[in-house]
């Protein structure tokens, strides 16, 4: 049964690439974000989506989608304190966090 599913998950992103070369704009997002240091094909696969699927004038809006903004959070005795909005799909948040890792060593 594993197999089977391996065999499935390949089909599946070799699909997913052909779709990604057929198109011009997200071809080439794709080889951009396959430039960067720590970006490799899942994540790459991730982000030509998110941008294909969302209409982002700014790198900022798409920052807000997936909630890598700083918000204030004061309460009491804390002051001053910010930390990542966390709005957004946690799953894209999470690969990007694992592509920062990744790209740090």
């Amino acid at each position: 049964m594993i197999h089977i599913l391996d065999g499935e998950i390949k089909d599946i992103e070799r699909e997913i690439d052909v779709i990604i070369s057929v198109c011009p704009v997200m071809n080439k997002n794709h080889e951009l974000l396959m430039s960067v240091v720590g970006i490799e094909k899942v994540m790459s696969r991730e982000l030509v989506y998110l941008f294909s699927a969302k209409n982002f004038s700014t790198a900022k809006q798409a920052a807000a989608f997936v909630g890598l903004i700083p918000r204030l959070n004061e309460s009491g005795s804390f002051k001053g304190r910010t930390t990542l909005s966390k709005i957004g799909p946690y799953r894209i948040r999470s690969k990007i966090f694992l592509a920062a890792v990744s790209a740090g060593k």
